[in-house]
């Protein structure tokens, strides 16, 4: 194993199947296994443009000695990663008059996609699940139960933790 500390992060490069020790509260960001050179140098450039944004990837919750995600998303938070500020702060504005929990909803949502899967997940009775989805659509005027509405909301929840207003993705 390599460590080293670039652009404001600790970067590791290990072998296949190698464990990184992490500290709870740490952010981690793996990439998948490379096969070339070529493809951990495209890692290494989109993973440099996501430091930009730290509030996008998650802090780690040690459970059991393996890391807790969540509900987050490495295809959206690297899609956002390259987004300029300006597109980032209009999707932000989206969501803006949304609490964290009513993002996590979306979010559990997005995970599930299934109404009914996620208030399990979340815990709650799926008539408080309708009413937030209610709520939400009141709010931003998206319906996340219709898919690139879903979409919308979820790019635009990533965007405003981009942006550092929410803090969705920080370990409880």
């Amino acid at each position: 194993m390599v460590s080293t500390e670039l652009y404001g992060a600790e970067w590791s490069v290990v072998g296949a199947g190698a464990y990184v020790k992490r500290r709870a509260g740490s952010r981690l960001i793996a990439s998948q296994e490379t096969e070339t050179i070529a493809q951990l140098e495209a890692d290494a450039v989109m993973l440099r443009r996501a430091c930009l944004y730290p509030g996008l990837f998650p802090t780690l919750a040690i459970e059991q000695g393996r890391a807790s995600r969540g509900v987050w998303q490495w295809g959206i938070a690297e899609a956002i990663a390259h987004m300029p500020p300006r597109s980032l702060a209009r999707l932000a504005r989206r969501v803006a008059e949304l609490s964290p929990e009513h993002c996590r909803t979306v979010l559990t949502l997005g995970q599930h996609s299934s109404a009914h899967a996620a208030a399990k997940e979340l815990y709650v009775h799926r008539n408080t699940f309708t009413q937030r989805m209610d709520q939400i659509q009141l709010r931003t005027g998206a319906d996340p139960r219709v898919g690139d509405e879903l979409a919308e909301l979820l790019l635009s929840i990533y965007a405003r933790a981009a942006m550092g207003d929410l803090h969705i993705f920080d370990a409880s």
